[in-house]
């Protein structure tokens, strides 16, 4: 059985959770919330919503909240939003408007804090 990464491609456009235990790579368009162990946006995509994951790389385009153990913005970030982190590292050129909290266990903030109803958190660490 194949353990690989949930991907979604660069022409797919989801409106929804995803909600897995397994990896996820953003390469298209998510409106909803995204929930996955780690959590990678790539530079060509979006996603309009929630990510809760325990690892976040950003590359691409968030307007949302992010809720991180340890959240990465590269050089082609673009998040709008607020973020709540145990760790952060934001690299030069990453765009961030918003507001940054640090949390010892910032998953766990979601399930109040998240805008999307249905977000889920699997906090086991």
């Amino acid at each position: 059985m194949n353990e690989g990464p949930f991907i979604v491609g660069p022409d797919v456009r989801i409106w929804g959770t995803i909600g897995t235990n397994k990896d996820v790579h953003v390469l298209g368009f998510v409106e909803g919330s995204v929930n996955g162990h780690e959590v990678y946006v790539s530079p060509t995509a979006m996603v309009t919503g929630d990510i809760i994951a325990t690892h976040v790389v950003v590359q691409g385009q968030v307007l949302g909240n992010i809720f991180a153990d340890l959240l990465v913005l590269e050089a082609s970030a673009d998040v709008r939003g607020e973020i709540y982190h145990r760790e952060l590292d934001l690299r030069e050129g990453a765009k961030f408007e918003g507001k940054s909290r640090r949390h010892d266990k910032p998953k766990t903030l979601a399930a109040t804090l998240s805008v999307y109803e249905n977000a889920v958190v699997d906090d086991q660490t």
